[in-house]
């Protein structure tokens, strides 16, 4: 009896870690969805160079990350655009064999218009406007 209760008590324990790291996941969706996020995870084979421009519904950039990456781990960012203007995003990985980016609003997956081999590299390109 002890020991049928000790199962059980373990596997309600892990059944209970699992739940929560999926609530997580559900939060950070909710959350994009609820605040209107624009998110962006990218990532190469070699360091790559990601920039990222808001133009707004009048024609007026501004520059919301710049980054040249110094390893292949994930980039991971996210940012609130107003209703109307155009997300611009292209990224260069002048060494890269592979480059990922995944691109999403409001929880929303999104694609890139084109990922292309650029001398020894690869590019992508993306645009998107927001429109609620």
């Amino acid at each position: 009896m002890k020991k049928t209760l000790t199962l059980i008590l373990l596997a309600s324990a892990c059944l209970w870690s699992c739940k929560k790291d999926k609530q997580q996941i559900n939060d950070q969706e909710n959350s994009d969805k609820a605040n209107g996020v624009f998110r962006i995870v990218s990532n190469a084979t070699a360091k790559y160079n990601l920039n990222i421009l808001e133009v707004s519904s009048l024609g007026l950039p501004d520059t919301i990350q710049n980054i040249t990456t110094n390893s292949v781990s994930n980039f991971i960012f996210g940012f609130s655009p107003r209703v109307g203007s155009r997300i611009i995003i292209r990224a260069t990985a002048p060494n890269a064999t592979n480059l990922n980016i995944t691109l999403g609003y409001k929880a929303v997956r999104l694609g890139l218009d084109s990922v292309k081999r650029v001398g020894n590299g690869l590019a992508a390109d993306f645009q998107y406007t927001i429109k609620d």
